[in-house]
C-alpha cells in the first residue's frame, strides 16, 4: 500500500466505526486506503490513550548545525 498520512479525524472516524461493529479491522483498514497492521495500532492507541494516541507524532528531528558540531566536539 502506499505511505501517506491519515487525517487525525479519518483515524478516529475507522477506530469508532469498528468499535461499533460497523466492519472488521480488514475491511475498514482496505476502505482507508491502511496496512491492517497499522489499522491495529491506531485501535490500541485509542483504546490506552484516548483520542489523543491518533495524533501524528513527528519522528524526524532537526538539529541545528551548531548542536551536530557541539556534539562531536565533546
Amino acid at each position: 500500500m502506499r505511505r501517506s498520512r491519515i487525517d487525525y479525524n479519518k483515524k478516529i472516524e475507522a477506530v469508532e466505526k469498528y468499535k461499533q461493529g460497523e466492519g472488521s479491522q480488514d475491511s475498514i483498514a482496505r476502505e482507508y486506503g491502511v496496512d491492517p497492521s497499522s489499522f491495529q495500532q491506531w485501535i490500541a492507541n485509542y483504546e490506552a490513550m484516548g483520542p489523543s494516541g491518533l495524533v501524528a507524532q513527528q519522528t524526524n528531528n532537526r538539529y541545528s548545525v551548531e548542536l551536530k558540531t557541539a556534539a562531536i566536539s565533546i
